[in-house]
């Protein structure tokens, strides 16, 4: 710690220097092109009061208190420090955290249809609400503050492998983690699928923040173990076990017979509600379930598109080899019965993972 914290009252945690507000902690990050250290003067200036860093600030604090954190500590500090500034919302809400490489948002929106079937009003955090799927630290804390002040009963939240690997998650407390499937995706982030598993797995095992006032931890996680069949030993041995490990109760989830907590089958008419459950779900049984699924669907995810043409138009958001194959047998048995053609138009992002590509 360098300077003198006597007196310094923090309204607000930032990382960017143009969102300061007077009374910030704001945190200066190292990116991959420009050290947001070079930003501090600045932070200072629109009302800083002190600063999480990784090296020593110098006179560009501005003789702002510093909490020099070290190397790779900006992240983790400055999510712990989101969360105790926002009073640890999630401990005032039902939470889960849903990741995999696909149907994270189709599962969020069914989980919400569910919660709301049940009474529950809820708030979905996802790749439809913003810039980035799972927030950076301090703008998810205050999602979750706004869900728990206008007194929303759950958050059903997606959480990217980038927001694992960043700390964006530490000090979020999610009652189930839900980890759909696994295949290629963001390798030039990651640089192999052992270590893209790895960061996935650990959305199961949140951090608590030190002084938070919850002690709650994940109690269950659901588990769709979906993986390229060349994959599938090293990481069937890896992952959770369907049994207790403390606190907690890993459940796993077949696609073949689904349940909530897996992506649903799709089809040209739209993503279809799930069969009938399977033998001894007693969740699923439950009326109100099967009704809710129904209820809500995700933008962009076989979203047919009216038209006079008289051809069926769909827009997904499939952006990696699994979901563009799925996409395209759904197509398929679509259009094949009646000697129709399939045309695909899709995109390929520059400075991505080029191996998926092809």
């Amino acid at each position: 710690m360098i300077g003198d914290t006597t007196g310094i009252v923090v309204s607000s945690v930032t990382y960017d220097h143009r969102d300061v507000n007077p009374g910030a902690l704001h945190c200066c990050l190292p990116g991959d092109h420009v050290d947001g250290a070079v930003f501090a003067a600045a932070a200072r200036r629109a009302g800083a009061v002190a600063f999480v860093c990784e090296r020593d600030l110098g006179g560009e604090a501005g003789g702002g208190v510093q909490l020099v954190v070290g190397e790779a500590g900006g992240r983790p500090a400055m999510a712990l420090a989101a969360a105790l500034s926002g009073a640890t919302p999630a401990s005032s809400l039902r939470t889960v955290g849903v990741t995999g490489t696909n149907g994270k948002t189709t599962t969020t929106f069914f989980l919400r249809s569910v919660f709301e079937e049940h009474g529950w009003p809820t708030t979905v955090i996802g790749t439809l609400g913003g810039p980035r799927t799972t927030p950076e630290a301090p703008d998810l804390q205050r999602a979750l503050a706004g869900a728990r002040d206008s007194e929303k009963a759950a958050v059903a939240l997606e959480v990217t492998s980038h927001a694992l690997a960043q700390h964006r998650l530490d000090g979020y407390q999610h009652d189930v983690a839900v980890f759909t499937n696994l295949s290629q995706d963001h390798l030039d982030y990651h640089g192999s699928m052992e270590e893209y598993f790895a960061v996935r797995r650990g959305s199961s095992r949140p951090s608590t923040p030190t002084g938070a006032s919850s002690t709650r931890t994940t109690r269950s996680a659901a588990v769709c173990s979906r993986v390229p069949r060349s994959l599938r030993g090293p990481f069937r041995s890896r992952m959770p076990s369907s049994s207790r490990s403390g606190s907690r109760r890993a459940v796993s989830v077949s696609t073949g017979r689904p349940c909530a907590s897996a992506p649903a089958a799709r089809s040209m008419s739209g993503t279809r509600s799930p069969p009938r459950p399977p033998p001894g779900c007693s969740a699923c049984r439950r009326h109100h379930r099967r009704r809710a699924l129904g209820r809500r669907r995700a933008g962009g995810r076989l979203e047919v598109v009216p038209n006079h043409l008289g051809a069926t138009i769909a827009v997904d958001y499939a952006h990696t080899p699994d979901g563009l194959a799925e996409i395209l047998r759904a197509a398929r048995a679509g259009a094949e019965p009646g000697g129709g053609k399939v045309i695909v138009v899709f995109g390929c992002g520059g400075d991505r993972d080029r191996a998926k590509r092809p």
